[in-house]
């Protein structure tokens, strides 16, 4: 049950049976884009569990992501030649992130049949001469990303690439190269932008559990983590707050239960 968030609407309803909440209590979980009802659109939620001194599972921590940045950063090295383009697709086909030249929005509502897709879900990679989602002749570069189970697709036009001075080989190479780089940037932004934040926020959740009650979160991001910070320095504080005023207040009720007992 959710004891505190905040969506204030979520509290008390039971997680049980979602993937960030039963995977969240053995180590840091990140579910994969889908669509939110509470944002009206697709999300992620990353997860951690928080423990006691003694090593008990408490809870888990859960934070929700806007899925745009995914896009930002898949797209962040389009544009290159007129007409490339990348993006990510699930293993169900259905595309991750917006593609560039499809103006309704298809992430999450629309799959994709192009055999690029359809190798790169299988778990491989290569290249292909094969029809896009608009049904163009493209030159289609797959990738499979493992850990996220994602495929990133990075195609150009036929008519652009072989219209070009360049030699075929160099077309492939350079759309191999895009590829690539998207590839690793979203592997590494991934990791440094979602993995080790929630990790760090962890480990100082646990600490304040151990003890640290002075220990409060950077604040310095604007999303649902940092969100998730202000929330959590407001609720330290609090608890500061009143374990300050129990231990003020100590020694003065037993001499007050004392004479009361006498009297």
């Amino acid at each position: 049950m959710v004891l505190a968030s905040t969506n204030a609407r979520e509290e008390g309803k039971s997680k049980t049976g979602h993937p960030y909440f039963d995977n969240g209590k053995t180590d840091v979980f990140v579910q994969n884009p889908y669509l939110s009802p509470d944002l009206h659109g697709p999300a992620m939620t990353i997860s951690a569990p928080i423990r006691s001194a003694a090593g008990e599972l408490v809870g888990v921590l859960a934070a929700r992501l806007n899925v745009q940045g995914l896009s930002d950063i898949v797209r962040k090295r389009t544009g290159l030649r007129q007409t490339d383009d990348a993006y990510l697709v699930n293993t169900d086909r259905f595309f991750v992130t917006q593609p560039r030249f499809l103006s309704e929005r298809v992430v999450l509502r629309r799959q994709s049949q192009t055999n690029a897709v359809k190798q790169c879900v299988a778990g491989n990679s290569g290249v292909l001469l094969n029809p896009d989602y608009l049904g163009v002749p493209v030159i289609a570069v797959y990738r499979w990303l493992p850990q996220r189970k994602l495929g990133l697709i990075v195609k150009m036009r036929q008519d652009e690439a072989f219209g070009s001075d360049r030699s075929f080989r160099n077309t492939i190479t350079l759309v191999g190269l895009l590829a690539l780089v998207a590839a690793s940037v979203v592997a590494v932004l991934l990791a440094r932008g979602i993995v080790r934040p929630v990790r760090d926020l962890q480990e100082r959740v646990a600490r304040f559990g151990r003890g640290d009650l002075e220990l409060r979160l950077p604040e310095k991001s604007r999303d649902e983590l940092g969100l998730l910070a202000r929330e959590f320095n407001q609720m330290a504080a609090a608890i500061s707050g009143k374990e300050a005023e129990l231990e003020s207040a100590w020694p003065i009720a037993p001499a007050n239960w004392q004479r009361r007992t006498c009297t």
